[in-house]
């Protein structure tokens, strides 16, 4: 059976992702990416939920394994005290991997600051907001750790923050994290996704290019 480790998986970047992943059948981890009571609470409530399904379970730390899908999500937070824990986190999650099929981060297009404007292949990267900072801090971690992993092959998915995203156009980026994990191409991609209505065409190329003309919506 295929399985899937979730940095975030309980959270609200990620629990729509946990449910996607399971609806086809993959077995998913979830790490906890909570940084405060609240936030541990809403994990436990979500828990109680999916912990009934066969294909679930939690976990607060990552053991030395081999994994077919590892997604990254709730990583971009806005709170300059949580910025050293996620991180922190996150890095020790890499380095205790030992080997991943595909692996996926969820980044945030704050990291263009108010700059995204047509083709981003080669739109530079400046951030103004801690939420953008962190994005970007992120990524150099991420693609840091790449090197000592074994992979066949990984992105970087640039979205409008999940938080602040309806419930379907949510549901609409999971579905895009785990095409993204599950599709055979070799190296590693940035690709974007915007989701309000008059995005410029531009904007969404590249994923459109990797996925076809499956998603009438990109």
């Amino acid at each position: 059976m295929e399985q899937a480790l979730v940095y975030g998986g309980l959270s609200r970047p990620g629990i729509l992702l946990t449910k996607e992943l399971m609806d086809r059948g993959i077995e998913v981890t979830a790490l906890s990416s909570a940084m405060t009571s609240e936030e541990h609470t809403a994990e436990e409530n979500r828990a109680l939920f999916l912990g009934r399904n066969a294909l679930f379970r939690e976990s607060v730390r990552q053991n030395d394994q081999a994994c077919d899908y590892v997604f990254f999500t709730d990583c971009c937070r806005a709170e300059t005290a949580f910025m050293d824990r996620i991180i922190e986190k996150i890095t020790d999650t890499l380095d205790t991997l030992s080997q991943a099929g595909s692996l996926v981060l969820l980044s945030s297009v704050d990291i263009f600051g108010n700059r995204a404007r047509g083709n981003l292949e080669n739109h530079p990267v400046r951030p103004t907001t801690q939420a953008g900072r962190m994005a970007d801090e992120m990524e150099r971690v991420f693609i840091k750790r790449l090197r000592k992993i074994k992979f066949n092959h990984a992105v970087i998915l640039r979205s409008e923050p999940i938080k602040d995203m309806d419930e379907q156009v949510a549901e609409k980026a999971a579905i895009l994290m785990t095409e993204m994990a599950l599709r055979d191409f070799p190296g590693s991609e940035i690709v974007h996704y915007f989701s309000h209505s008059g995005t410029e065409p531009a904007l969404n190329m590249k994923i459109r290019k990797l996925l076809g003309d499956r998603f009438s919506w990109l």
